[in-house]
């Protein structure tokens, strides 16, 4: 699934509401919060290598991306706190559906 789709999928939780989507907000918003710095780290790496040493000066507009994806990943917690906020929504969830779905 990309991103953008796990995004708008997540906003429209939000704006449904009800007890079941309160429980799985968290773990979608936390999953985007994830995903599109992780994504967007992967694009910035590789259009770095391709400017060479001329993607760290500061008047490239790699280096500023590289800057504002940075602070991103800071500013909206980190990895650690994303996956951690997925695991504790995982745990609060039922699960139990899935045992039939495997057996």
């Amino acid at each position: 699934m990309s991103a953008k789709a796990l995004l708008y999928y997540a906003a429209k939780m939000c704006d449904k509401g009800g007890n079941q989507h309160k429980t799985l907000t968290p773990m979608f918003t936390a999953i985007v919060k994830y995903l599109v710095p992780e994504h967007a780290k992967e694009i910035i790496d590789q259009a770095i290598n391709v400017f060479g040493g001329y993607g760290y000066f500061l008047e490239q507009e790699v280096e500023r991306r590289y800057r504002d994806n940075r602070i991103c990943e800071i500013y909206e917690g980190t990895v650690e706190v994303q996956l951690n906020t997925m695991l504790r929504t995982l745990r609060s969830v039922n699960l139990d559906f899935l045992k039939e779905v495997l057996i």
